[in-house]
């Protein structure tokens, strides 16, 4: 199978999660996972098309053993200098946090940014908590949706919400939050 077929069929994969956005790296870290399971069952006479059949979701499958990687437990003490780290990421690439909210960065509106929460004003924040998991994405505001990040460093995250902020990566999860 080709590598464009694996990757479209990761991204279908991702969609399919709507709670969650991925860093490309991650994306492309999991097709190339699903195509080395192809290829191993090409081995054995199992033809890609063969595993629709099984009911087996090797593109989710791939995608999510890819993302338990990225997921890191974190103390209290970690969250603290993994936000500075994030903090120094996202400077890095362009974009200055305005100040914390609930233990999360907010990042600054730009004129690109889009319409969220009620009044369409809200600033989306980048966070992370202590325990289980990755960053995430809200809003300031109650009753925000919670959107996990997955991606390999912070120097990723970073990049992909610089690319959300600006709206040159519109996700499905973030239609919602949108008034």
């Amino acid at each position: 199978m080709r590598a464009a077929d694996t990757g479209m069929q990761v991204a279908a994969a991702a969609r399919a999660q709507p709670a969650t956005v991925y860093a490309d790296a991650v994306l492309r870290e999991a097709a190339a996972l699903l195509a080395d399971l192809y290829a191993a069952g090409d081995g054995h006479g199992i033809a890609p098309g063969d595993w629709d059949g099984l009911g087996a979701d090797l593109p989710g499958l791939a995608l999510r053993a890819v993302a338990g990687r990225h997921r890191r437990a974190r103390s209290a003490s970690r969250v603290r200098a993994g936000r500075e780290r994030m903090a120094e990421a996202l400077a890095a690439a362009g974009i200055a946090p305005v100040g914390v909210y609930q233990g999360r960065l907010v990042l600054p509106r730009l004129a690109a940014t889009p319409p969220w929460g009620w009044s369409g004003e809200a600033a989306l924040t980048v966070g992370c908590y202590a325990g289980d998991g990755g960053w995430t994405l809200e809003l300031t505001q109650e009753r925000t949706p919670v959107i996990d990040v997955v991606a390999p460093s912070e120097t990723a995250v970073a990049e992909l919400v610089a690319d959300v902020l600006t709206g040159r990566r519109a996700d499905p999860p973030l239609r919602s939050f949108r008034r």
